[in-house]
């Protein structure tokens, strides 16, 4: 766990899971999560000169395909490892470690602001947030994509058989799909001060 200015993250904890082979784990998903990645650019309308922020960027794949369409990639990630590849995909590109609650960022620094399934992986995805809310610009967008109910998700399966293999939560929620129920994440959106626009589901083939 990280602790910065008496409060508590989970970066440390989640730096050294995804850290752990973390070339395998890019090879694997940057196609499994492109769909998530294209219904983003087209919603949010990036194009040259945006200026994107994907907290929990893993190995830059989003990033990357953002920078292809003209903007300006920044992402933070807690898994040193990731974001050595994220440099290696996007020369132009700032990537950090760090931790989502904390954003090293300015205020209203940022137009469209990203996190395709790192939210609940937060210690406090509240926090997050609001930290993601702080540094967008006024008007900007937030773009938050996360895990489907378990009973719609084969991650389910997976995550079932290796449960116990995985670190244990103290605080935060329990697992990926922990923001997944009816009307979770909606509840957070609204404390954290953020207006939903447009909401669905993006379908995997």
């Amino acid at each position: 766990m990280t602790t910065i200015g008496g409060q508590t993250g989970s970066a440390v904890t989640n730096g050294e899971l995804w850290g752990e082979r973390a070339r395998d784990w890019a090879e694997l998903q940057e196609g499994n999560r492109r769909p998530d990645f294209e219904v983003c650019i087209r919603r949010t309308g990036i194009g040259p000169g945006t200026e994107v922020l994907d907290f929990g960027c893993g190995a830059g794949a989003f990033c990357r395909l953002a920078g292809g369409a003209g903007a300006r990639a920044t992402g933070i990630d807690a898994a040193a490892g990731m974001i050595d590849i994220a440099h290696e995909r996007v020369l132009d590109g700032r990537f950090d470690v760090g931790d989502i609650q904390f954003l090293p960022y300015d205020d209203h620094s940022f137009d469209v602001v990203t996190g395709f399934h790192s939210l609940p992986f937060a210690a406090d995805p509240l926090v997050a947030l609001r930290q993601a809310a702080r540094v967008a610009r006024p008007g900007g967008s937030l773009f938050i994509v996360i895990f489907g109910r378990e009973q719609r998700n084969q991650l389910a399966g997976v995550l079932s058989a290796i449960r116990s293999l995985l670190p244990a939560q103290h605080s935060g929620p329990p697992g990926p799909t922990a923001l997944s129920g009816p009307g979770v994440l909606d509840d957070l959106l609204a404390r954290a001060g953020v207006a939903t626009v447009e909401d669905g589901n993006v379908e995997k083939a």
